[in-house]
């Protein structure tokens, strides 16, 4: 059955309730609907009573307690959220209650974020002895467009989500209806309404107590019931979809009596990504003990397991003298998940380590981070007396001028540090230092370590130095910018990574102690990491000359065209390609001639490289000269002689006979032609592969012409013998064999 939350006598100390750590749902058959926005739904919950103990805790616990709260009260927290809080008489009635009261929601508005106003109704009243009191929120919303749309979420946290007042909107509540109801002990002795964390073992600590309830009231809550071995969840709340049993099952694919074996297996954990970031990567346990506790089971963080102040706020426990005025990251990494926008920090320390040097009308002030609280995000400096003061623009800088003061007139300094959850208290005084004209003549700076002009690297690194007066030991302080971004303090020479593509300008400006400012100095260079295109006009598959050119152009967009270099590599008739490349000669920046040698594949690839160091290499582009007939081993019936003008290199073989042949063994090649002289009388070629005839190739044609004859691409390069065998005894005129390894 649902159940409520309360304060009970336990043998390690006091059950913290919560209003909806377990809530009790007013029993309806479906949860209402607002008449014209039906998809709406909400429903109630009964406040849940906080009941009181007996027990104490050790002298030592409670000192370590308090020494754990001291860091968490020790400065005021900037708000990230409003809450009103209508106090009745009872509170107005006594100050200390509601002064602690309100500490508890100053905690919590530094924590959580909302465009909405968080309403707390809070009533300070007599109760039946032992009740603490009651706590919850006054209603839980589902409707499509808030959250998941279909889980409840408590009032506060939907008002957040939506940036509406729901209860307002929807259901005609007057303006500054609760989102959470609170009611505590008028009667109750047992508190400590002190909110400095030095709760005597005898007491119980009231500011801790509204704390952990208020943290029911925004949603730790969660809307499981169990009677009699059964579990039932009819309106899940958001916190029951993070629920898991074991590993990974979700509590709220569970029924019936596999439910309830679940609720009180003593295995249950939060699975949601930031709850589980919070714990070091390991799922959070629930307390989920057996039997089932009414009002602790559930809605809490296991008792036994989170102990210590840092996160156990919302366990169901609280010994009298313990003090815990935080939520600790646990729980506000659940409240994350659940849809919070929720930080958890402290405001930071005091500064330390504060000098001041005089100026012209000011001085420059130095100091050195905190060493304790959240990092700061911005420190004021004011001088005394007058009490002038300069803030930095961000949390980085460590020095800052503060103008508008006297010549001549001491000043301390003291230094505040300020981030999102508060201002630290002032650092201690600098000593005195009386401003005075100092010095007129503004430094000079200049870069002295930098990228070059046009680099293919996304990082760069500078170094720069200032020169005062011929003083280079002056002390500066410089101010540096990237590109368009404005001139701010650079402690330490800046590093950039990241750097997109073009034009950077890095600029720098130095200051003397007298705040005399240098002429920015500046430099600019190109990111450039786009290599050049490469354009080849491919050669031809044979080439008869003992030379070829080689036409290209090379176009970068970037830093523009450095260099460009050809490369070639040859293999013979009868050989293999080397495994490097050879330089060949430059002509022109678009063309290069390349000396050819006969039986040979030419294979070439130009590269084009950009002053940024990027460089393309051309698609390779090959060709291969003829093997001369004089390198064919002839039968007899052939003939061979030379000086013959239109032959190449002048030569032919002639035959005269059938069958008689020409052979090349040894020939290493995938493409394979035949030079030879066509005309109206001659004959015909057969040509054989290793034995296996693959063409017969016909020298006939009406005029007398000089022909390059394709025979055979085997598709890549074979090893073998060829042979040509004349078929008759017309006249036969070979001038050579055109092999190519590509």
């Amino acid at each position: 059955m649902p159940h409520s939350s309360h304060l009970v006598r336990r043998s390690l100390g006091l059950s913290l309730a919560a209003a909806l750590a377990s809530p009790a749902l007013i029993a309806v058959a479906s949860p209402p609907s607002h008449p014209l926005r039906p998809h709406v739904r909400v429903v109630h919950t009964k406040p849940v009573d906080v009941r009181r103990g007996s027990l104490t805790i050790s002298p030592a616990r409670a000192a370590f307690l308090r020494t754990s709260a001291a860091a968490v009260t020790s400065s005021a927290v900037t708000p990230r959220s409003t809450w009103h809080v209508a106090y009745d008489a009872g509170f107005d009635a006594n100050p200390p209650a509601k002064a602690a009261f309100q500490a508890a929601v100053d905690t919590w508005a530094g924590i959580v974020a909302s465009p909405q106003p968080i309403e707390v109704s809070a009533k300070f009243e007599p109760k039946a002895p032992g009740l603490l009191g009651q706590a919850g929120p006054t209603g839980s919303y589902a409707f499509t467009g808030l959250g998941d749309g279909v889980s409840f979420y408590p009032s506060a946290l939907a008002d957040a989500m939506t940036n509406d007042d729901i209860a307002q909107t929807y259901y005609s509540k007057p303006a500054g209806y609760p989102d959470i109801s609170a009611s505590f002990s008028s009667t109750e002795s047992s508190f400590y309404f002190g909110t400095d964390g030095l709760t005597p073992p005898t007491k119980l600590d009231f500011e801790s107590v509204v704390l952990h309830e208020l943290g029911h009231g925004l949603g730790f809550v969660g809307g499981m019931s169990y009677s009699l071995g059964v579990g039932s969840d009819p309106y899940p709340l958001i916190y029951d979809r993070f629920v898991v049993s074991g590993a990974s099952t979700a509590v709220t694919s569970l029924l019936g009596v596999t439910l309830g074996s679940a609720l009180t297996g003593n295995a249950l954990s939060w699975n949601g990504a930031q709850g589980k970031a919070a714990n070091g990567g390991v799922q959070p346990k629930i307390f989920a003990p057996s039997p089932w506790q009414p009002g602790s089971s559930f809605a809490h963080l296991d008792e036994t397991t989170y102990t210590a102040a840092a996160n156990a706020l919302m366990t169901p426990a609280i010994n009298m003298g313990e003090v815990i005025h935080s939520p600790g990251a646990i729980v506000t990494g659940i409240f994350r998940d659940m849809g919070w926008d929720a930080v958890l920090g402290t405001p930071p320390g005091s500064p330390t380590t504060v000098a001041a040097t005089p100026l012209n009308g000011g001085a420059w002030v130095t100091w050195a981070a905190p060493s304790s609280g959240s990092p700061a995000t911005s420190y004021t400096v004011t001088a005394n007396p007058g009490g002038a003061t300069a803030t930095t623009a961000d949390g980085s800088a460590h020095a800052i001028a503060v103008n508008g003061l006297s010549n001549g007139t001491p000043y301390t300094f003291t230094v505040t540090a300020t981030n999102d959850y508060g201002t630290s208290p002032p650092s201690s005084a600098s000593d005195p230092v009386a401003p005075s004209v100092i010095d007129s003549v503004p430094p000079t700076v200049s870069i002295t370590s930098k990228p070059a002009l046009a680099t293919k690297s996304t990082s760069a690194a500078f170094n720069y130095t200032g020169v005062d007066n011929g003083r280079p030991s002056a002390v500066f302080t410089y101010q540096c910018a990237l590109d368009t971004t404005t001139l701010a303090p650079c402690l330490t020479p800046p590093s950039y990574s990241g750097l997109a593509q073009g034009l950077h300008t890095f600029r720098v400006q130095a200051f003397d102690e007298a705040l005399n400012a240098s002429p920015v100095a500046e430099y600019t260079w190109r990111v450039d990491t786009t290599a050049p295109t490469v354009t080849v006009t491919a050669q031809p598959v044979w080439t008869l000359g003992s030379s070829t050119v080689l036409h290209y152009t090379g176009v970068d967009s970037g830093s523009a065209i450095a260099s460009h270099k050809v490369t070639y590599r040859r293999a013979a008739f009868n050989g293999t390609f080397p495994s490097t490349w050879s330089t060949a000669p430059l002509g022109s920046s678009t063309s290069s001639t390349l000396t050819l040698a006969r039986g040979y594949t030419y294979c070439m690839v130009v590269r084009f490289t950009d002053k940024a160091g990027n460089y393309r290499d051309s698609t390779p582009t090959c060709t291969a000269t003829p093997v001369d007939d004089g390198s064919l081993a002839r039968s007899a019936g052939w003939s061979y002689s030379g000086g013959h003008a239109g032959f190449y290199v002048g030569t032919y073989s002639l035959a005269k006979k059938s069958l008689v042949s020409l052979t090349r063994p040894g020939l290493q090649t995938r493409r394979v032609s035949v030079l030879a002289l066509t005309c109206a009388s001659c004959g015909a070629l057969r040509v054989y592969w290793n034995g296996v005839l693959i063409k017969t190739v016909s020298l006939y044609s009406s005029t007398s012409k000089h022909q390059i004859l394709f025979v055979k691409d085997f598709g890549s390069a074979k090893t073998g013998t060829l042979v040509l065998r004349t078929t008759s005894i017309k006249p036969v005129y070979v001038d050579g064999l055109a092999a190519s390894r590509v």
